[in-house]
């Protein structure tokens, strides 16, 4: 996983999945490795924003984001695409039994080193409301 670089070969629903896995092994196989990942499937317009990497990895490991560092469970909510956006939701089941939702939303690079591929635009979050099914009700 540590090698992982975006690729048009990879769906938007790929690109969560990736970083949200990434994100849950955080320091497999070394410290932060797992933010490094989510940080290069990051759009250049986010990076713009979030980056550099170590600004981007005190932001991840703050307090909106920290329980992606260490979820028990994740529920993919199903990807709404157009040709070159998407959107998905993401509730995750934190290790004390908390659900928190997250808001992916991702874009086709046009141009540059990564165009064609999907990227990540900005992940924000959301109250998960009760219920059997959390993905549902947003």
């Amino acid at each position: 996983m540590a090698s992982l670089q975006p690729d048009p070969k990879y769906s938007p629903e790929q690109v969560v999945r990736i970083q949200i896995e990434a994100l849950g092994k955080k320091d497999i196989p070394h410290t932060n490795a797992g933010i490094e990942i989510a940080f290069r499937f990051a759009s250049p317009a986010n990076k713009r924003i979030t980056g550099p990497l170590e600004r981007f990895t005190r932001m991840v490991s703050g307090p909106v984001y920290e329980p992606m560092l260490s979820y028990r469970e994740a529920q993919y909510g199903e990807i709404q695409a157009t040709e070159d956006q998407a959107v998905q939701a993401v509730v995750l089941t934190t290790a004390d039994g908390k659900k928190v939702g997250y808001l992916f939303s991702l874009s086709k690079q046009k141009v540059g080193r990564y165009a064609t591929c999907w990227m990540t635009d900005s992940v924000t979050r959301f109250e998960v409301q009760s219920g059997p099914n959390p993905l549902f009700m947003i």
